[in-house]
């Protein structure tokens, strides 16, 4: 898959190079997206090449100073996501199944998401109204954060409101200094409702700590 940067074709280990000398900044807080055409091959390039040379050369960056640790990459897709709440409960998920074999992961996702959901109910049903904000506000308490890296696919198929969702996702940029990318087709961002759609793109457009590579 060729990305394309001021209007010349980068390899992917170009590609990689840019996003590895992101993560290593520690001067500006933003975010970058990977933004490209439906069918292009963003979600399989991120998955099976980027994460993991992400990994390793945290990994690299752990063995040359003891001090640091490596940080944790966590890959959500907002496809269909309707609420940040969904999007918290699925960072705690796939944040608690990075120290799982691999072997055992479907087991516990398939028990954890009923769990999760019977416990919900319960609480409400005893009264005790867990919201968005209290799930969401809880969060950076129960992971650690400060050695995450969070990579949001499908931004353009998310059905959570767009004010939410990039404020959302600000909070981990500005508030918590995490390094973020977002990966979506901004051609695609809101065409089955058009004005969520103009919303979308202008909000995204506009936020000057959102930093493109253009498919």
């Amino acid at each position: 898959m060729a990305l394309l940067r001021e209007q010349r074709i980068l390899t992917d280990d170009e590609i990689i190079g840019i996003i590895l000398k992101y993560i290593d900044e520690d001067i500006y807080n933003y975010a970058i997206m990977i933004d490209g055409e439906w069918g292009c091959g963003k979600t399989y390039f991120v998955k099976e090449n980027l994460i993991e040379k992400i990994k390793r050369h945290e990994e690299q960056k752990t063995a040359k100073t003891k001090e640091y640790k490596a940080r944790q990459v966590i890959y959500i897709s907002l496809y269909g996501i309707k609420s940040t709440d969904e999007i918290s409960r699925q960072i705690m998920m796939q944040s608690c199944l990075e120290k799982v074999d691999k072997k055992e992961k479907k087991e516990i996702i398939q028990t954890g998401s009923k769990l999760m959901g019977a416990a919900l109910t319960l609480l409400s049903s005893l009264g005790i109204d867990l919201n968005v904000n209290d799930f969401t506000n809880k969060l950076t308490d129960l992971l650690p954060l400060k050695n995450t890296m969070l990579i949001f696919d499908d931004l353009e198929r998310c059905d959570c409101p767009i004010n939410e969702i990039l404020g959302y996702i600000n909070s981990f940029i500005e508030q918590d200094g995490l390094k973020v990318i977002l990966v979506a087709n901004q051609k695609e961002i809101g065409r089955s409702t058009y004005q969520v759609n103009q919303e979308l793109k202008y909000l995204v457009a506009a936020n000057p700590t959102i930093k493109f590579i253009i498919a």
